[in-house]
C-alpha cells in the first residue's frame, strides 16, 4: 500500500484532486494536513464504498517539523496551496532529502505553481504583441529565475530533481474557474486576488485600457493533469525518473481573456450580489492600484501549453467557459466568510515583486 500526504486537501484544487484520487486508488492510504479535522471527514462521508478513506492530521503547513516528518513518511506528496511559500518548500525538501540520505526510495511530489511567473513586465494594462510567449519546453523553463513571483520555490524544486533525490511534477495553472468536485465548496484563489480591492472600495477596477490577457482553465480540466502526473509517479515506484525535471514543468491553460472583459463580467455579477456600487468596471492608472493588482492585473501572461498533452491530457470538450461559471464562482467566493483571509498574507509577497518583475 502506498501512503499519500496532501497539503491543501481542504482547499479548492486539493479537494477536487483528492476526490478523484480516492476513486482511482482505493487501496492507497491518504493523509491530509488540516487545521479543521472535521473538514477532512467530509471526504469520507462523501466517499463511495470502494473509495479510499482519508486520515486527517491536525496542523498547518506552517508547522515545518510536522511537514518534514509527514513528507519523510509518505510515498507521494501533493501540495495545492500557496505556490510561493518558501518556508513550506524548505520543509518539504528537508523531508525528501532525509528520505534519500536514509536510503529510502526517491521522493515523489506534485507541486502547484502559478502562471504569474510568466507575467510580461509591461504593467500598463495593455497587450504587448512583442512580449515573449512562453512554452513549457525545456529551453524556456531553464530561463526561469528566482526574481519571478514563484521563482524562489520553483527553482529549488527543479534543482532537487537534478540532484537526484526527488521526482516531481510542477503544475502551472492560469486562473482556475468552476465549482470543484470536492465536498467542500471553496473559492478559487484567483477570485480572492481579483476581489481583494473591490470588496474594500466598492468598485471593480482594471488597469489602463485593460487589453492585457490572462489564461483560464476549468477545475475539471486541471484535475486530469494531476491524476495523470500522479499515475506517472506511481509507475516510477520510487526509482529516479529518466526524463529531465524541466520536462515535468507543466503549464495548464485553455481560454485567454482580456482583463477588462473579466472585470466587466465580474462587476455585473458583484453588483447583483450587492457587493459593489456599480455594474460597470472602472479603469484606474497603475499608480492607484494596490500591490496585488499591480502584479496580477496590469500585465499579460502569455504561454502555450504542451507538456500536459504528453501526460495524456485531453481538454474536456463540454467544460463550461469562464463566463458561464463566473456567477456561481463569485457567489461561492463572497459567500465564504473566510475566503479572503489569506489575501492579506499574499499582499506583502506581491509588494516585494511589484517592482521587480521584468520583461524577459
Amino acid at each position: 500500500m502506498s501512503t499519500v500526504f496532501l497539503i491543501g486537501a481542504t482547499g479548492y484544487i486539493g479537494g477536487a484532486v483528492l476526490v478523484e484520487l480516492q476513486r482511482a486508488y482505493p487501496t492507497f492510504k491518504f493523509k491530509a494536513l488540516a487545521r479543521d479535522v472535521a473538514a477532512v471527514d467530509a471526504f469520507n462521508r462523501a466517499a463511495g464504498p470502494n473509495d479510499a478513506k482519508v486520515e486527517a492530521v491536525k496542523g498547518s503547513f506552517e508547522d515545518s517539523e510536522l511537514v518534514t516528518r509527514l513528507t519523510y513518511e509518505a510515498d507521494i506528496v501533493i501540495a495545492t496551496t500557496d505556490a510561493g511559500n518558501v518556508g513550506l518548500k524548505d520543509a518539504l525538501l528537508k523531508g525528501f532529502k532525509k528520505r534519500f540520505d536514509d536510503g529510502k526510495p526517491v521522493g515523489a511530489y506534485i507541486h502547484t505553481g502559478g502562471a504569474a511567473n510568466f507575467l510580461d513586465g509591461t504593467k500598463e494594462g495593455k497587450y504587448d504583441p512583442t512580449a515573449k510567449i512562453w512554452t513549457d519546453d525545456e529551453r524556456d523553463i531553464r530561463q526561469l529565475n528566482e526574481t519571478m513571483v514563484n521563482g524562489q520555490v520553483d527553482i529549488p524544486l527543479l534543482k532537487a530533481q537534478e540532484d537526484g533525490y526527488l521526482n516531481a511534477y510542477i503544475i502551472i495553472p492560469g486562473g482556475i474557474h468552476g465549482i470543484g468536485g470536492g465536498p467542500l465548496k471553496r473559492p478559487s484563489m484567483v477570485y480572492k486576488l481579483l476581489l481583494a480591492d473591490a470588496l474594500q472600495n466598492g468598485k471593480l477596477t482594471y488597469i489602463g485600457e485593460g487589453t492585457n490577457v490572462f489564461s483560464w482553465v476549468h477545475i475539471d480540466d486541471l484535475v486530469l493533469i494531476y491524476v495523470n502526473a500522479f499515475r506517472r509517479l506511481v509507475e516510477a515506484n520510487g526509482k529516479k525518473l529518466l526524463t529531465s525535471p524541466y520536462e515535468r514543468y507543466v503549464i495548464a491553460g485553455r481560454q485567454f481573456t482580456e482583463m477588462r472583459q473579466v472585470a466587466a463580467w465580474m462587476a455585473a455579477e458583484l453588483f447583483k450580489l450587492g457587493k459593489v456600487d456599480s455594474p460597470e468596471a472602472v479603469s484606474i492608472p497603475l499608480s492607484k492600484a494596490g500591490p496585488i493588482a499591480t502584479v496580477m492585473t496590469s500585465q499579460s501572461a502569455l504561454y502555450r501549453i504542451g507538456r500536459a498533452y504528453t501526460l495524456g491530457w485531453k481538454i474536456i470538450s463540454d467544460c463550461p467557459t469562464l463566463q458561464e461559471t463566473l456567477a456561481d464562482d463569485l457567489r461561492v467566493t463572497v459567500g465564504n466568510g473566510k475566503s479572503l483571509d489569506s489575501v492579506s498574507v499574499l499582499s506583502e509577497r506581491f509588494s516585494a515583486v511589484a517592482g521587480s518583475t521584468e520583461r524577459v
